[in-house]
């Protein structure tokens, strides 16, 4: 006797009951996620009409505090050469691992009385199959920018890619074992290598299918990411737009599995397609801010609306080459302001009530312009570099995919902010300072922010004239307004090869928050410090720099050991 759990005991039961657990979890994190942004608009709105008398630490209860710290403790990052992830996203992707082998071993899933007998290899790889298509739909979901599909979740595009990643290489696993298990067989009929690979449609869409994973997954290690990214980026798009022909070709069925997600990123292509190629951005500067660094202003429409602090842009330069259209390279928009001149870009927005709008207030005869800095590190950048500081103006030509990206950290809920960076990575984190200091001394009481630290590292002083007037300018605004709007900005400046840095340390003695350290800042010694002075305090902390920089500053933060508070870390890193 035996009681049908689902009504069919076909090896589409294995896929399907995948795609259901996997994303029925979305759906819940999907609500959950919408809920709280509903809790947080409310919260922000009172805090807003009323103000708020909540100063760094938050009310929990003994056992609310360690399980807030306990979870937060699982983004912790091991030290694994060639590899970041964290705890929870290893943990994650075990449990996805784990559901696939559940769905190839007891799908068809059923109580019944009689014990459970193997499935033989040839089940089992036809399992596989079934169970890479569903994955492959994860994988399309997993690579839109800025569709609903991100928005919905609030996982941002660069948080879900090493997913997408993971996912691919479970996917690519299934499709080769069914597909070695299906040659070898049709070998063993025919003793023919053509039959067994194109002895029909179905084996040669099959093949097809194979190659185009293998060709995509050999493009895509990081190697070839940063040094041949033209050639990652025309093998991955063609690669997948040709393996989703092929497969459906190999069975209809696929369609049915790849439709909601290629809906997803089909919508999400367009939309970008449209706004970089026909978008009214245009360059209002070029100018060199350093020897090795170039800063570009540009204006595009919504700006003021769209922009969020720590958002970046994916830039493209045209010039001679036929593949210039595939290099595109992700920047962060450091800071955006309004500027007086021609009616480019208008902006009407209602009283700010905690969005993260920087201008809520701009004069019709004003227009946005954001900024970013490009710094001559690698090819592409060099490329770009080379391009822009000879050009003139009106013969440049940039295409600008953005803003994209979405805060992990609502850094205006912590009294305490804390920024870590090195060299260029400061932009992101002059963004979030500005967007701060500007509401915060605009009245805005959704704002609770009071406190805000930041360490900056550099090589030599002549690297502080990127954003030292900016920073100077910030603590001169906070000083004259301390007693209307108290926010402290404290600024720890390391400078780590230059011997000679008089000038900069004559510019710093004029703060007094302001403090200047020979030599590399020893991260363990410093979080600690930083948790006995805010011991009772949730924190937000940013950070953006090296890899095992950000490694380091993000493990030693999320440990438990030295805060009763929680610190929120959130880090930018561009992952191709």
């Amino acid at each position: 006797m035996a009681v049908a759990v689902v009504g069919t005991n076909t090896n589409f039961q294995a896929a399907y009951v995948y795609a259901a657990v996997v994303w029925g979890a979305l759906l819940i994190r999907a609500i959950v996620h919408q809920l709280s942004r509903v809790q947080t608009f409310l919260r922000r709105q009172r805090y807003f009409h009323q103000g708020s008398t909540r100063h760094g630490k938050r009310k929990r209860s003994a056992f609310a505090s360690v399980f807030a710290r306990s979870l937060n403790a699982l983004e912790y990052s091991p030290n694994i050469p060639m590899h970041t992830f964290t705890i929870r996203s290893a943990t994650l992707m075990v449990i996805i691992v784990a559901l696939n082998i559940v769905a190839m071993l007891f799908a068809p899933f059923s109580y019944a009385w009689s014990p459970y007998t193997l499935p033989t290899f040839a089940t089992v790889t036809k399992r596989c199959a079934f169970l890479a298509t569903t994955n492959f739909s994860l994988i399309i979901a997993f690579a839109t920018r800025n569709s609903i599909f991100v928005k919905l979740i609030g996982v941002p595009f660069e948080r879900m890619l090493p997913y997408h990643r993971n996912l691919a290489k479970i996917a690519a696993v299934e499709g080769i074992l069914h597909a070695a298990y299906e040659i070898a067989h049709e070998y063993a009929d025919s003793f023919s290598v053509r039959d067994a690979l194109f002895g029909d449609v179905e084996y040669g869409s099959g093949a097809v299918t194979v190659l185009c994973m293998v060709v995509i997954y050999c493009t895509s290690f990081e190697l070839v990411r940063r040094k041949y990214f033209e050639l990652f980026y025309v093998c991955h798009i063609v690669g997948f737009l040709a393996m989703v022909v092929a497969g459906s070709l190999h069975e209809l069925w696929v369609i049915a599995f790849f439709a909601p997600s290629l809906a997803l990123w089909v919508g999400d292509r367009m939309m970008r397609f449209y706004k970089s190629h026909f978008g009214r951005t245009r360059v209002v500067s070029v100018s060199k801010a350093t020897d090795n660094v170039l800063k570009i202003d540009f204006s595009m429409p919504g700006l003021a609306n769209a922009y969020k602090p720590g958002q970046y842009v994916f830039v493209n330069v045209k010039d001679e080459t036929s593949l210039h259209w595939t290099r595109w390279h992700p920047f962060t928009i450091s800071m955006i302001e309004s500027r007086p001149g021609s009616l480019l870009d208008k902006h009407k927005q209602k009283m700010d009530t905690g969005s993260e709008s920087m201008y809520p207030h701009m004069p019709e005869d004003t227009y946005m312009v954001a900024s970013i800095y490009i710094k001559s590190i690698g090819d592409t950048t060099t490329t770009f570099h080379r391009l822009l500081a000879t050009a003139v103006l009106q013969d440049v030509k940039i295409k600008i995919d953005g803003p994209l990206g979405m805060p992990t950290v609502d850094f205006q809920d912590y009294s305490t902010v804390i920024l870590m960076a090195c060299g260029i990575g400061i932009t992101p984190g002059i963004s979030i300072l500005q967007n701060l200091v500007e509401r915060k001394l605009s009245g805005n009481r959704a704002v609770l922010t009071d406190t805000i630290h930041l360490v900056w590292v550099i090589r030599k002083q002549t690297d502080c004239e990127l954003f030292w007037n900016t920073l100077e300018k910030t603590a001169d605004q906070l000083t004259q307004a301390r007693h209307v709007h108290p926010l402290t900005l404290h600024l720890d400046c390391y400078v780590t090869q230059s011997s000679d840095y008089t000038n900069l340390l004559e510019k710093t003695v004029r703060h007094a928050n302001f403090t200047l350290h020979h030599g590399r800042p020893d991260i363990p010694q410093l979080i600690h410090k930083l948790k006995e002075t805010y011991v009772d305090e949730d924190i937000g902390l940013h950070t953006c720099g090296p890899r095992t920089f950000m490694r380091q500053v993000r493990n030693h933060a999320v440990m438990m050991k030295g805060s009763k508070g929680v610190w929120e870390v959130s880090d930018e890193t561009f992952e191709f």
